[in-house]
């Protein structure tokens, strides 16, 4: 969801609390008796409570809350315990029913699609119990209009913020494969031209090498059939000719040391990622010269990236390459919720058989409110 799509919602829930606790409060001011009652104190201290929840929650103020997703579910369930309790205390003035809306926008956010259709199930029942008990709702046909009515603005706030997470995800998974294109290919091009280096190098070394081979093999035979002067003119053409021959398997042995510039890749792959942030810092001319390594290096990066995106919940990224006497190094840290233990699924385990693989080494590493660090080396 864009920036202004979050800001908008926001404001608009803030609106929709406002909306619902204002005209009590005037109601209040202008009869202070009925102020006086201790369950309206309650009700006032759910109301005030609830909306202070709804603010900080939905401006990200809390940093807390990403802890883990039970404390997000148990922010949810107070949020629903807080209307709930608001309802209850003040059951004849049914429009505050409408914060159970609001729980119902924020339930996809913290629930399966199934739990949260049965929250705001379980929500509309309570509204029934309540209206159904109060003075003035006796009427069982204006009851189940306001339910269903009720139910009807639920199910739409629910099934309206996950189709926009939905959307989200799905820009956010679509950025990701497109910088993932971009870095193979950018890696495929590398190797190609790589692989026709070597090409050219073979071909010059069986072509050229072994004529310039057999032509110093010649001048050797020269050297004892020719006369004197002859002899110093063919020993010249003879030491050309293995300066040539040299050259040329310096060029080979050159062209076959080419390194391959992961830059390109690497910088390929976290463009168009719009969260996190990531701050990727390589070490001028950071280079391997296999290129099954450096695409082992570009995949590992591309799975840190993957799970940041997926399941850090982090705002940034930073990713920084170096080279070691081991070899080539990847630091990679976030700011996200971390875990208490890390369970490798089968991105890491993949990671980890593949930079073992190459003779390399992974190291994971997590705490709560820490985020996840990845130390990887690859030999050069």
């Amino acid at each position: 969801m864009p920036p202004w799509a979050l800001q908008m919602s926001y404001w608009a829930g803030v609106g929709t609390w406002l909306v619902v606790g204002v005209p009590v409060v005037l109601q209040w001011a202008q009869k202070p008796a009925l102020f006086a009652q201790p369950g309206n104190y309650l009700w006032l201290a759910c109301y005030l409570l609830f909306g202070l929840i709804f603010a900080l929650v939905a401006s990200e103020r809390l940093p807390f809350l990403n802890a883990t997703p039970k404390v997000e579910r148990a922010v949810l369930g107070l949020q629903v315990f807080l209307a709930s309790c608001a309802l209850l205390l003040l059951p004849q003035y049914g429009f505050i029913a409408v914060l159970f809306i609001i729980t119902a926008a924020h339930a996809p956010h913290v629930l399966r699609l199934p739990q949260a259709v049965a929250l705001v199930l379980a929500q509309t029942a309570l509204m029934a119990v309540t209206f159904s008990r109060v003075g003035g709702w006796d009427d069982g046909l204006e009851v189940t209009v306001s339910v269903f009515a009720y139910l009807g603005f639920q199910l739409f706030a629910l099934f309206s913020t996950e189709a926009a997470l939905r959307e989200a995800r799905a820009r956010a998974e679509l950025s990701q494969l497109n910088a993932e294109l971009k870095a193979t290919q950018a890696l495929l091009s590398e190797s190609s031209r790589v692989g026709e280096r070597v090409r050219i190098a073979r071909e010059l070394h069986d072509l050229i090498g072994h004529q310039l081979t057999a032509l110093a093999l010649n001048l050797e035979i020269a050297t004892h059939t020719e006369g004197q002067k002859s002899r110093e003119h063919v020993a010249k053409a003879r030491q050309i000719a293995k300066e040539l021959l040299g050259g040329v398997r310096g060029v080979v042995s050159a062209m076959r040391d080419t390194p391959i510039d992961l830059e390109a890749s690497l910088r390929a792959l976290v463009e168009g990622v719009p969260k996190p942030a990531i701050h990727l810092a390589l070490e001028p001319g950071v280079s391997l010269e296999d290129p099954e390594k450096a695409h082992a290096l570009v995949r590992c990066v591309q799975e840190v990236i993957t799970n940041a995106v997926r399941h850090a919940q982090a705002d940034n990224l930073w990713i920084r390459l170096e080279a070691t006497p081991e070899g080539l190094a990847v630091h990679a840290r976030d700011d996200g919720r971390g875990v208490r233990e890390v369970r490798a699924g089968n991105g890491l385990r993949g990671m980890r058989e593949r930079l073992e693989q190459l003779g390399g080494r992974l190291q994971v590493e997590s705490r709560p409110g820490e985020g996840f660090s990845i130390d990887a080396v690859m030999p050069s």
